[in-house]
């Protein structure tokens, strides 16, 4: 699996907990972290073209980081968002739904015996797997989630 310079592994859906900290810890150490959670607001151009500029380049780098820290079909998702706050709050709504999907299917496999948690809150890999083959979650140019539903 590829990776970047900012985490040890791509977000591939199973692992957003542990992926979401690497990158938040390194948009923390890039001074970009107040960018995604928009504590720094764009200025318009028109009040101070130099603050604009740089907030339109902060923004950028740290919607490139996010970016390449995922895997293509995940970055594909957010492929047309030019917010970072914006691409980083939708990856953070489809890794929640997908996990939620999962669970649910989870529960429907194993019953009360839903230990299969890691650490993270994640679910396990031979979990997941199994989970997704019985729902389908397509995600599509315009950033919307769309399920499909696999009948026995």
């Amino acid at each position: 699996m590829e990776t970047s310079a900012a985490v040890s592994e791509v977000l591939d859906i199973d692992n957003y907990f542990v992926w979401s900290v690497q990158v938040r810890t390194y948009l923390i150490a890039q001074d970009l972290w107040n960018i995604v959670k928009a504590t720094e607001e764009p200025c318009k151009q028109e009040n101070d073209e130099a603050a604009s500029k740089a907030w339109t380049k902060k923004n950028a780098m740290a919607l490139h980081v996010i970016q390449i820290s995922c895997e293509p079909r995940i970055c594909f998702a957010i492929g047309l968002i030019t917010s970072a706050k914006i691409a980083w709050e939708t990856l953070e709504e489809i890794c929640s739904l997908l996990e939620s999907i999962c669970s649910v299917a989870t529960s429907s496999i194993y019953g009360s015996k839903v230990d299969h948690l890691t650490a993270g809150g994640a679910l396990c890999r031979r979990t997941m797997m199994r989970a997704k083959s019985m729902v389908g979650v397509h995600i599509f140019g315009d950033g919307a989630l769309h399920e499909r539903h696999y009948l026995p």
